[in-house]
C-alpha cells in the first residue's frame, strides 16, 4: 500500500507539470482616439468711395496686421469692391478730413470669419463727438450677409447717424457666424450744412468674436 500511494502522488505531480506548458487562447482589440482642435478667427476689411464736387477732401483707409485670405462672392449691388478674394485684417480705419456739407462717402465694412469654429459677436462702441458732428450727419446703412454663395440683407436704415449707429450696433450683438459667412455693412454718409465747422469726431465699434456656445446667456 506505501507504494501504490507514492506511485499515484508521483503521477498527479507529473500531470501538473505537463498542464503548465500548454498556453491559453488569447484575443486583444485597441483603441485609439485623434484629437483635432479647431481655429477661431476673425478678420476685418474696409473700402471707401467719395462724391464731392471738387477735390478737396481727404479719405484714407487703413487696415492693422494681416490676418488671412478670404472669398467674398456675390457682393451686392451696394458694395464698393468686386467679388473675390480679399485680405481680411486684424483692424480697419477710414479716416476722413476737410469734411463739409454737399459731400458723401460712401464706405464697406467687410467681417468675415477665417476660422472654423461658429461665433457669435459682441459689440461694444465708443463715441467721442464734444460738438455734435454726428447729430448734424445723415447715414443711410445696410447690412448684408454672404453664406454660401448667397446675399441676405439683415437689416437697414436711414436717418440722424447717432441713433442709426446705434441701430447697427444692436444688430450686430449677438449675431453668429460660420466660417463660410462674412457681414458687409455698407455706409453712406452725409454731412448737414448745420454742422459744426473745425470740429472732430470718432466712432469706434469693438467687435469681439466669442465661441457661438460661450456666448453670454446663450
Amino acid at each position: 500500500m506505501k507504494k501504490i500511494g507514492l506511485l499515484c502522488l508521483a503521477l498527479v505531480l507529473a500531470l501538473g507539470t505537463l498542464g503548465a506548458a500548454y498556453a491559453a487562447w488569447t484575443d486583444t482589440v485597441v483603441m485609439e482616439q485623434t484629437v483635432n482642435t479647431g481655429t477661431l478667427e476673425v478678420g476685418i476689411f474696409a473700402v471707401q468711395q467719395h462724391i464731392e464736387e471738387k477735390d478737396i477732401c481727404t479719405v484714407d483707409v487703413r487696415h492693422g496686421a494681416f490676418k488671412f485670405d478670404k472669398l467674398v462672392d456675390p457682393v451686392p449691388i451696394t458694395a464698393l469692391f468686386d467679388p473675390g478674394v480679399h485680405p481680411f485684417y486684424e483692424s480697419a480705419t477710414i479716416a476722413i478730413g476737410n469734411f463739409y456739407p454737399s459731400f458723401y462717402i460712401l464706405e464697406d465694412f467687410v467681417i468675415g470669419v477665417g476660422g472654423t469654429v461658429p461665433v457669435k459677436l459682441k459689440v461694444t462702441p465708443t463715441i467721442v463727438d464734444p460738438n455734435g458732428v454726428y447729430d448734424n450727419m445723415t447715414i443711410n446703412w445696410v447690412i448684408y450677409k454672404i453664406s454660401e454663395g448667397v446675399e441676405e440683407q439683415l437689416a437697414a436704415g436711414s436717418g440722424v447717424a447717432r441713433p442709426e449707429f446705434d441701430m447697427i450696433v444692436t444688430m450686430l450683438e449677438g449675431l453668429q457666424l460660420h466660417g463660410c459667412e462674412v457681414i458687409i455693412i455698407y455706409l453712406d454718409k452725409y454731412l448737414e450744412q448745420t454742422a459744426p465747422q473745425g470740429a472732430t469726431a470718432s466712432l469706434t465699434l469693438r467687435v469681439e468674436a466669442i465661441q457661438y456656445n460661450k456666448y453670454p446667456n446663450g
